[in-house]
């Protein structure tokens, strides 16, 4: 899974990052890489700062910038379910 210690540590990479940019092309695919960056982003706080490191999040609120005005309601409705959700108390 990718919000695993393993799953972050590719996520962290170069390579990964590089072919996830380039996958980047059409708006619809855009918006679907994006909602799993923005899902992973939710998982954890590991997850979280792995996805803000890679400037995900500031890519994606970039295209905010769009003329295409239900392009830009998708990136709203995608960054609007940016939040980590706590561990449950084990206590």
């Amino acid at each position: 899974m990718l919000s695993s210690a393993e799953g972050l540590r590719i996520f962290r990479d170069e390579k990964f990052q590089a072919k996830l940019t380039q996958l980047c092309g059409s708006e619809r695919t855009k918006i679907q890489i994006y909602d799993i960056v923005v899902r992973l982003a939710g998982k954890s706080l590991d997850a979280f700062t792995a996805v803000s490191d890679s400037q995900w999040l500031q890519r994606i609120a970039k295209q905010l910038e769009s003329d295409d005005i239900l392009f830009k309601l998708n990136i709203y409705q995608l960054l609007t379910n940016v939040r980590v959700v706590p561990a449950p108390d084990v206590n």
